[in-house]
């Protein structure tokens, strides 16, 4: 019975986190890979991190280095399910954080949670919920973003979060901003004399993995590209002129990682381009090594990323996407548009990567 019922678990469950995406709507679901370490412990409590940064988003900004912060070393270990941000200080703006950049890398691991590209950094909203429009004061219907996997923070260590404000371009934006992120999980203590955090955990399909080993992946690319024009070709300079189309891709990567989302940061109403021209934007995505990966046409962009104005800002695929070592992620983008122009307009796919350090 034993192996009977092992052999169909791994027939109906390909992947660690199983063939599905768990809504975003019951709270913080639980994921296989958490339950599995939180059963090692006795006592559980919410936790809470906020870190608050104020960002320059004028005309110079692009000269500035990212600015980096740490959260403090904690008490017990920590499981990070998700996060919100609060973004505050503008009145004129057209920005909810969408041009916010960030990354987060543990300090024991060296590991940044977004794959290094062209940008290197992801919008804060690719990793939290924002809470509310700062120029009008109004809240989004989802405030707390899930991310693709609960993240293991051992006691005692540290996360490193770089900022990155990329200007928006567009006349009279003279705000500066500040984001206030607050990390949302749970604290896991067990004071059993000579207890020692659990060093391996067996997944639902029957793997046995190191603890550590899913962390959150990002991988942020332009909608569009670099102009061809002498002297701008800055970080933030990326475009999507109008009746044109271009093709991006992921970095290979050296492990397997699961696709699960997809978050856009120029589909909100509240947002340039204007909301008229957004289903003018189309998108075609593609496993570049895969044989059996096939989309015959291009689809509306909000039908297959999410923004924070959406019940999900990060869009969840029909079936989570086992994206295998060095294949690659090819974006075929398209602007239908007659005159609008899509400017610093980028997307940003999220997933696990299963790389065991």
């Amino acid at each position: 019975m034993g192996l009977q019922r092992r052999v169909i678990t791994e027939m109906t469950c390909q992947i660690d986190t199983g063939n599905f995406v768990t809504t975003r709507l019951t709270g913080p679901n639980w994921t296989p890979y958490a339950e599995a370490i939180a059963d090692h412990y006795d006592l559980i409590q919410p936790w809470y991190v906020t870190k608050k940064q104020a960002l320059t988003l004028a005309t110079n900004a692009l000269t500035q280095g990212p600015v980096s912060q740490t959260t403090r070393p904690q008490l017990y270990d920590v499981l990070i399910m998700g996060m919100s941000v609060l973004i505050s200080g503008g009145t004129n703006t057209l920005d909810n954080g969408n041009y916010i950049y960030l990354n987060i890398t543990d300090l024991e691991t060296g590991i940044p949670w977004v794959a290094p590209n062209m940008i290197g950094y992801a919008p804060v909203l690719a990793f939290a919920g924002a809470i509310a429009d700062p120029s009008t004061g109004t809240f989004f219907p989802t405030q707390i973003k899930k991310l693709p996997e609960f993240y293991f923070l051992p006691k005692g260590t540290m996360l490193k979060l770089d900022w990155f404000p990329i200007p928006i371009s567009y006349v009279g934006n003279t705000d500066n901003l500040t984001a206030t992120l607050t990390l949302h999980g749970v604290q896991l203590m067990n004071h059993t004399p000579g207890f020692i955090a659990p060093q391996w955990v067996t997944m639902p399909n029957g793997d046995t993995i190191p603890v550590g080993s899913r962390v959150p992946w990002f991988g942020c690319v332009p909608f569009g590209r670099r102009p061809p024009v002498a002297g701008s070709r800055a970080l933030g300079s990326f475009t999507l002129p109008a009746g044109e189309q271009a093709t991006q891709f992921l970095p290979p990567i050296d492990c397997n990682v699961e696709l699960h989302d997809t978050y856009a940061n120029f589909l909100a109403s509240t947002v340039l381009p204007p909301a008229a021209s957004k289903p003018n934007f189309v998108v075609k995505m593609s496993d570049m090594r895969s044989v059996g990966d096939w989309t015959p046409q291009l689809s509306p962009a909000s039908a297959v990323f999410g923004n924070e104005e959406y019940v999900y800002p990060a869009l969840p695929f029909a079936k989570p996407h086992l994206l295998r070592t060095d294949h690659r992620t090819a974006l075929v983008v398209q602007n239908n548009d007659t005159s609008e122009v899509i400017t610093q307009g980028s997307v940003t796919i999220r997933g696990v990567r299963l790389c065991e350090y």
